[in-house]
């Protein structure tokens, strides 16, 4: 990459194991309508021919790939986030799941909204779900309907977020808000203002997302759907667990969790007052 190269979007993609998938993933971006972008994959220690793939793609588009390949495995993308968008230099960041793609006009069609609305974050609302054996080219979109939180009162507009902190996170406690970041376009100097990080956890995502609500300024929902979310298995998502590794993990998410969201609300005005 050159190292003057500042794009409009930075798109993280955390990786492990992904052979299946991880082609496809790129494609669905390097095939985007707004092509100002560079992609950061970084690779928790895989085990097949992710990072074979990966490379293959660099020799074509060196301009626009970085790989960078972890020397311990965390089991977290969150570690890999953090590391994506740390040497990151987009304007806006966007993080994509390895076995999923999306559609050629998200990155126009969001970052689009996002400069009309100075936007620290772009929420979709909704996204599709499909088969772990789908794929661009036998999609069916028009057999496709999209998915999300029942409780969410969607939006068919792009419409900014109520400023009042309160409103926000009773709505939040409500599950009135679709988590998963990559349904989101994110201000890079936002991230980084507000000292946001991923924690080690199962709930990464959720907490990440539940810090942005209570400090952007400028949250804007949006009814695009741009997301093709693949169940996977074997995915860390999906991964069956006993009953004690459940405890584990959950026990994990639950400590990390608190201490994070404590430290953050400690530092936000409102929560000091109330």
């Amino acid at each position: 990459m050159k190292n003057n190269f500042s794009p409009k979007i930075s798109v993280v993609i955390p990786m492990f194991n992904a052979e299946k998938y991880i082609g496809e993933c790129l494609e669905s971006v390097l095939n985007q309508t707004l092509q100002d972008f560079e992609i950061i994959v970084v690779d928790d220690c895989s085990t097949d021919k992710s990072c074979e793939i990966v490379k293959s793609y660099v020799k074509n588009f060196a301009d626009k790939i970085k790989l960078v390949r972890k020397i311990f495995n965390s089991g977290y993308c969150g570690d890999s986030n953090n590391i994506g968008m740390k040497i990151s230099r987009g304007e806006y960041l966007f993080f994509l799941d390895s076995d999923d793609f999306i559609a050629e006009n998200s990155f126009e069609e969001l970052y689009k909204i996002a400069k009309n609305f100075s936007a620290d974050v772009v929420q979709c609302e909704k996204y599709f779900q499909v088969p772990e054996k789908s794929s661009l080219k036998n999609i069916n979109l028009s057999a496709l309907n999209p998915v999300s939180y029942p409780n969410i009162k969607f939006v068919d507009e792009p419409t900014l977020l109520t400023e009042n902190i309160e409103k926000r996170a009773v709505e939040w406690l409500e599950r009135k808000f679709l988590w998963p970041n990559w349904t989101q376009l994110i201000r890079r100097d936002f991230i980084f203002e507000n000292n946001l990080e991923f924690i080690l956890c199962t709930a990464q995502d959720r907490i990440m997302t539940c810090c942005m609500v209570l400090c952007a300024k400028k949250y804007v929902r949006v009814p695009n759907v741009i997301n093709f979310y693949r169940i996977v298995e074997n995915s860390i998502s999906h991964k069956k667990r006993n009953f004690d590794d459940s405890v584990s993990v959950w026990v994990n998410t639950i400590v990390q969790g608190f201490q994070y969201l404590n430290k953050f609300l400690n530092n936000q005005n409102f929560f000091k007052n109330n």
